[in-house]
């Protein structure tokens, strides 16, 4: 971001970054937010009625932005022409009314603390991270299930010798892994994860940080898996064929699917 504010009339709002605060016309701060984005539309993260200038600088201070600058404002024009010159807050495109006036107003802002580990899954996503699945089924709507198999692109983080999925009630046939051009067939167990299904655990090699690898796990669902449901023709509109629908969230892919059940990876 670049301390410039090219025309304060008509600022380039394409392609700009933004951080700062705002307040609506009335004097004092009424109304206050943090946006970061690429377009100037205004998304407040926080949007609350301040009274106080210790409020407002603790409501910022529970705001996550990734920058670690101090933001100094005062009421004097002086004072602010000073401002924008240490340049501890840069920006590009805002003009000076979208500044707020205040005696005296010093707003640390920090990193975010680490995310917690998702605790809705078994998968060792610390160590192994997945970049593509590939799906080869057969759908079979007597049995009301579903078998083929699951490729698995991976990328290893972290130095591990086991990869660890969710599952639930699937049927592992079969599992194999290839790296480097080579394909072999390794050990598996399922554990259980009481409400959370089961884990699939499949033993390799020695993985090492930066290694690329594909597991292909052949396997069979339930006929009561809880993220798909088939109807009869009968329950359909036009009576013509059966169908075949799925509703993966919350943690339902795993019973249609062994994978990495979590949005931590995304």
């Amino acid at each position: 971001m670049s301390t410039t504010i090219e025309d304060e009339e008509n600022p380039p709002f394409q392609n700009s970054k933004f951080f700062g605060l705002f307040k609506n016309p009335d004097p004092g701060f009424t109304q206050t937010g943090i946006s970061m984005f690429t377009n100037f539309v205004l998304t407040n993260m926080f949007v609350y009625g301040v009274t106080g200038r210790a409020k407002l600088a603790y409501l910022l201070s529970m705001v996550s932005i990734p920058c670690s600058v101090v933001l100094s404002v005062r009421d004097s024009q002086k004072d602010y022409e000073k401002w924008k010159e240490m340049r501890l807050l840069r920006l590009k495109g805002v003009p000076e009314r979208k500044f707020p006036t205040t005696d005296h107003l010093e707003l640390p802002c920090q990193m975010a603390p680490p995310h917690p580990r998702d605790p809705s899954t078994a998968a060792n996503y610390e160590q192994v991270t997945v970049s593509h699945y590939a799906l080869k089924w057969k759908v079979d709507f007597e049995k009301k299930n579903i078998n083929g198999d699951v490729e698995i692109v991976l990328n290893v983080k972290q130095d591990t010798d086991k990869i660890i999925l969710d599952s639930r009630d699937l049927n592992i046939q079969g599992v194999t892994l290839s790296k480097d051009g080579e394909e072999k067939k390794t050990g598996f167990v399922l554990e259980d994860n009481q409400a959370l299904g089961q884990k699939l655990v499949v033993s390799t090699d020695l993985l090492k940080s930066g290694d690329k690898a594909v597991l292909n796990i052949k396997y069979e669902t339930s006929n009561n898996a809880a993220a798909i449901q088939f109807l009869t023709a009968e329950q359909t509109t036009d009576r013509v064929a059966p169908y075949l629908f799925s509703q993966c969230q919350a943690i339902n892919a795993r019973s249609i699917v062994p994978c990495m059940d979590t949005p931590s990876l995304d």
